[in-house]
């Protein structure tokens, strides 16, 4: 009798352990599964390795604030000798001077107005002045004085503010790896999407230096939003500056030899809709179906950089449809590794790849 019962007791442990040995079984199939459709999926920034043997890579740089913007633009319209002089201009406000060193004194009145500090350094739009103040002789000597039209202090902390929130979006956004086109789409995106368009006063609002309350604010209208995205880019070294038509402003971009037009403003995102790449890497063509009159664009900028002078509008042309196909869809994600763009139709789900 007992060794019957004994016999049921062993075939009873045994069943249980098959049982349990089944359950596992089943939980690492489905634990497997999960995993490879993961893998298989599409994300925000797809640049993990497929091979989970090797070493993973050491994430990437990010770009920092950087104080002396330069481009092949800004060198072409401005002249690296003039540019020093601006340089020199940033140093000695980021430090609270009240001199700089200054090619000559038309290279003085240049370096201080409104329109070119806003775009080099968007903290000293009208809160540095080149008008004198205290009865002092503005440019004298290669010597040229700031003006502060605000206690240095409370300036600084401008300074301080505006110089943070740059590193903050740059540190979230970009990677020094990255290539112009990549820099273009990631701040494209942050823009867009973190952006409002609002043509009133919002809090903290003041009337002018509006790139720099653009950046701190994320709110403004198509100037600044466009000043913002195309400070953000010349700042990681893209060859970027605003462009203007039809009473509109944009950003116009030079990656490879070939101009694009970029609208971050019309192509802002709003709630319960996707990533619109309709107004991303445009042609003059493109922007003429837009509605707006491409046969009298300008760089709104270059009239104050040159002392009086207008770009030469024959020479900075869009005509490569090479990202076309992306126009009428929207973004999904981005494989950095093997180069592909995923986008999709607005009315459907299915996911085409873009190589670029």
């Amino acid at each position: 009798m007992k060794t019957k019962k004994l016999l049921c007791l062993l075939l009873i442990l045994t069943l249980l352990l098959v049982g349990c040995g089944k359950a596992n079984t089943s939980s690492t199939d489905s634990s497997t599964s999960q995993t490879e459709d993961s893998e298989n999926n599409t994300s925000d920034d797809t640049d993990e390795s497929s091979d989970d043997t090797s070493e993973p890579e050491p994430e990437a740089e990010s770009y920092t604030f950087e104080a002396h913007l330069h481009t092949a633009f800004l060198s072409e319209f401005i002249g690296d000798d003039r540019l020093q002089s601006m340089y020199n201009l940033i140093d000695a406000i980021r430090e609270g001077k009240d001199t700089f060193e200054c090619l000559d004194e038309e290279t003085y009145k240049i370096c201080t107005s409104e329109v070119v500090l806003s775009d080099f350094y968007p903290p000293a739009c009208v809160y540095v002045t080149g008008e004198s103040n205290d009865g002092t002789t503005p440019y004298e000597n290669g010597i040229g004085r700031i003006y502060y039209t605000i206690p240095k202090e409370e300036f600084m902390e401008k300074c301080a503010a505006f110089e943070n929130e740059v590193n903050r979006i740059l540190s979230e956004t970009v990677k020094v790896n990255y290539t112009d086109f990549e820099k273009c789409l990631a701040l494209y995106e942050f823009v867009t999407v973190n952006f409002e368009y609002n043509y009133g006063e919002w809090p903290g609002y003041e009337p002018q230096g509006a790139t720099f309350h653009c950046t701190l604010y994320k709110t403004g209208i198509c100037c600044e939003i466009a000043s913002v995205y195309t400070y953000l880019l010349q700042t990681c070294g893209v060859d970027a500056i605003d462009i203007s038509g039809s009473d509109h402003e944009w950003t116009y971009v030079r990656i490879d030899n070939e101009g694009y037009h970029i609208d971050p403003t019309w192509g802002l995102h709003y709630e319960d809709m996707d990533l619109s790449l309709m107004y991303f890497m445009e042609t003059d063509e493109k922007r003429y179906e837009d509605g707006l009159d491409t046969s009298n664009l300008r760089f709104g900028s270059v009239y104050y950089y040159t002392g009086g002078t207008d770009a030469d509008m024959s020479k900075y042309t869009a005509t490569s449809k090479k990202y076309s196909t992306l126009w009428n869809y929207s973004y999904v994600s981005i494989d950095r590794k093997k180069k592909i763009l995923y986008y999709k139709d607005f009315f459907d789900e299915k996911i085409m790849e873009f190589e670029y």
